[in-house]
């Protein structure tokens, strides 16, 4: 486990985690069927990442060397955000086994998970998130709008983030 110092704040640590468990999963969605079992590292590493992913939340929230208004705005800000509360019913349905009606936010729930299979001998696993609306996502959109999610919250109230190396390019 990585410990912060007096300079980095605490939610850094826990973006990190979502960030390497966001690459892990990325890492599993394609292999090959035959020689590798990678389902259930697809859905173990699906699941962190979305519970990682949401508690990054938490880290602020909790982190008392961070302003109290700080806090109160990026929660507000968070609680505006689609794509993090998508990942916060995944992540508390994922956690708890169930959704508890009082937590849900925009009735997020995994729907089917198909196999692909590429033309170069490898497969490809992916999740359908439903929506209540009707809307159908897959499981990397979910994570990856939901990290961007929180980078455009932590640069809207002037924190640390991980840059996207798609920046450089713009």
């Amino acid at each position: 486990m990585s410990e912060s110092n007096e300079t980095t704040p605490a939610y850094v640590v826990q973006l990190a985690t979502a960030y390497r468990f966001l690459e892990r999963f990325k890492a599993v969605k394609r292999f090959k069927l035959e020689s590798e079992n990678k389902i259930n590292d697809h859905f173990d590493f699906l699941e962190a990442t979305f519970q990682s992913c949401w508690h990054v939340k938490d880290w602020i929230r909790n982190d008392a060397k961070l302003d109290q208004a700080v806090r109160e705005k990026i929660w507000k800000d968070v609680q505006r955000a689609e794509p993090l509360l998508i990942v916060a019913d995944l992540a508390n349905g994922t956690k708890h086994l169930v959704v508890d009606p009082k937590l849900e936010w925009v009735g997020a729930g995994a729907g089917s998970t198909e196999i692909t299979r590429n033309a170069d001998g490898t497969s490809t696993l992916t999740t359908q998130i439903l929506l209540k609306d009707g809307r159908r996502l897959t499981d990397l959109e979910v994570i990856e709008n939901a990290m961007k999610a929180w980078q455009d919250v932590l640069k809207r109230n002037d924190m640390l983030y991980f840059r996207d190396p798609t920046e450089d390019a713009a």
